[in-house]
């Protein structure tokens, strides 16, 4: 993450004895990266545009896999503040470049997400999750969204 790291996550969580001013900060941060991200989307998959847009904030990781090239990612959205919310979402990334390790992702919260530029593949994706960052290189995404219980957890 470079513009919305742990330690200023951390920081505007209370108690943390500097929240105004990482909030301050996080807002700021938010206007940046509203610049860049729009700087940098006509280079971008419309898909991964469309993630880091509406993004998954509080989905929980329930699967995920690697083969190949391939990752997939099955997010419990139920809680999420998105407009998948309700839903499962499933996340395939495809030419994906770099080694994602898994075993501890499952039951992790997606907290925050920002979109680069790499030169090793289309975009490279930087999660914030409950206990640790996640970095997907890849050259593209499919957003895949069961929302057959949205109903129930929308009422």
């Amino acid at each position: 993450m470079i513009f919305f790291t742990r330690k200023l996550f951390d920081g505007y969580q209370p108690g943390s004895n500097w929240e105004r001013r990482a909030m301050k900060t996080w807002l700021k941060l938010t206007e940046i990266y509203s610049d860049y991200r729009k700087a940098i989307s006509p280079l971008m998959p419309r898909s991964a545009i469309e993630l880091d847009r509406h993004g998954l904030h509080d989905a929980v990781i329930t699967s995920c896999s690697n083969s190949d090239g391939d990752f997939r990612i099955v997010l419990d959205a139920t809680h999420a503040l998105s407009q998948w919310r309700g839903g499962s979402v499933t996340l395939h990334f495809t030419g994906v470049r770099n080694r994602i390790p898994t075993r501890s992702l499952r039951g992790q919260w997606w907290l925050y997400s920002e979109l680069h530029l790499t030169s090793s593949a289309s975009f490279s994706l930087h999660v914030l999750l409950t206990d640790t960052e996640l970095q997907i290189d890849a050259d593209d995404v499919k957003i895949s969204v069961d929302d057959s219980q949205r109903d129930a957890a929308t009422d």
